[in-house]
């Protein structure tokens, strides 16, 4: 399995030239902890995360006398310049750890652990087509094909039996404005993904339930009461 098989696609992104003030707002919009700064090729530039951005909205202290001590000495320019600048260009690490779409999920997980991050961008020819989170990896690790001497839980093979339950899915209504993952695993259903209350998160597990093959479920889905309307996002 490779990384193109459990990233998720199409990361959030934002380019360098916007002000700090709409990367928290899109941070906060979408529910995630960075955002990926892409050129207008989609190439990778940085990463911005919302400890770039901790203490950098309302700041009130003066500049000038910040700026009379940077002048003095190139380093504590740059600091000054990422402390006080309002562009995501400034704040954003620079210095990204990328995966090919083609890296195994042991390369993906060696660079996670070795770089001790949470998120991986994928890149394709150079540019961003996805990212892999701590989240996904399990997923894909989770659904890695049985052995042969495992005790079957299904008599349906993984892939289509997890099919089965996303189609289940789709049958309902409340269930079409929420991004739920599913990964099968011996008979086992693991549901992951967000919604705004228990009832759906409970909805989710008795439709998994309903399905023909699958033995157990496994809810992963959290319950984060939101207000603001739309998909949800890891």
């Amino acid at each position: 399995m490779r990384a193109r098989d459990v990233m998720t696609k199409g990361a959030l992104t934002i380019a360098a030239d916007k002000t700090i003030f709409e990367a928290a707002e899109r941070l906060i919009a979408a529910r995630v902890s960075a955002l990926l700064v892409v050129d207008e090729d989609g190439r990778l530039e940085g990463i911005v995360s919302e400890a770039d951005l901790i203490g950098r909205v309302g700041t009130g202290e003066s500049a000038a006398p910040l700026l009379r001590r940077a002048a003095e000495n190139v380093a504590e320019a740059a600091a000054f310049v990422r402390s006080r600048s309002q562009h995501v260009a400034d704040i954003m690490t620079r210095d990204v750890v990328t995966a090919d779409v083609d890296a195994t999920l042991g390369e993906v997980a060696e660079l996670m652990v070795r770089n001790r991050i949470k998120r991986l961008p994928i890149v394709e020819r150079g540019a961003v087509v996805g990212i892999v989170s701590r989240i996904d990896l399990l997923q894909g690790l989770l659904s890695q094909p049985q052995s042969a001497d495992a005790t079957p839980g299904s008599a349906l093979p993984d892939k289509p039996l997890g099919q089965r339950v996303e189609d289940a899915f789709r049958q309902h209504a409340w269930a079409a404005a929420w991004q739920i993952d599913v990964v099968v695993h011996h008979g086992v259903a693991h549901l992951w993904g967000v919604v705004p209350d228990e009832q759906l998160r409970r909805a989710f597990q008795v439709a998994a339930e309903q399905v023909p093959g699958v033995t157990a479920v496994d809810n992963h889905i959290h319950v984060v009461p939101r207000t603001l309307p739309g998909r949800t996002a890891r």
